[in-house]
């Protein structure tokens, strides 16, 4: 039930926005990253740029875990990206799963080559290692 508050919450928060300028943001959210992650993220992965970029608050029922990810996935206007990455790394858990999921999706759509590349550093710091 706290999935589809929350689907009905982001399209709301959302609404009017684009992704790729032609496609309605909080789709994005359900088809592209919540679609991704294991059921225990999903509420995580909707709202994972609502505090970014929208004026609304977390919901009320948000757990301590999902609000700790979403909180660890806001990236402050004056971070640099790279400190970016590396604070969500730092966070790990839903907040790392969360993350790995929108690299993915951002760079099944075609993004620009900047996009691309700034996106593939992202996931290689983001993504366990191997073992050597």
């Amino acid at each position: 039930m706290r999935y589809y508050a929350t689907l009905l919450y982001v399209l709301w928060a959302h609404r009017g926005q684009k992704y790729s300028n032609t496609k309605n943001y909080a789709w994005y959210h359900l088809r592209g990253v919540a679609k991704a992650v294991a059921p225990g993220a999903k509420v995580a992965a909707l709202l994972h740029d609502l505090l970014e970029d929208t004026k609304y608050p977390l919901p009320w029922y948000v757990t301590g875990d999902e609000r700790y990810a979403v909180q660890v996935l806001t990236r402050d206007p004056t971070e640099f990206y790279r400190e970016y990455i590396a604070r969500v790394q730092r966070g790990g858990g839903l907040a790392r799963l969360v993350k790995v999921a929108d690299l993915r999706f951002n760079l099944a759509n075609q993004p620009s080559d900047s996009q691309r590349d700034r996106y593939k550093k992202a996931l290689i710091a983001l993504l366990p290692q191997a073992p050597r």
